[in-house]
């Protein structure tokens, strides 16, 4: 089996697209980058891709 990742251009607003899409991991360094709030990030990833 192979972990599809996608890096680059993921951010909070599209992360359940990607997610539906079949991603199995994503990188979302400029979302964490620009925020001050990484808690609240990693919340609403959670519940949009749950």
């Amino acid at each position: 089996s192979i972990d599809i990742e996608v890096d680059g251009g993921v951010t909070v607003d599209n992360v359940s697209e990607v997610d539906r899409a079949g991603a199995d991991i994503v990188v979302m360094g400029s979302a964490f980058y620009n925020s001050d709030n990484y808690a609240a990030i990693v919340k609403t990833v959670k519940e949009k891709c749950s």
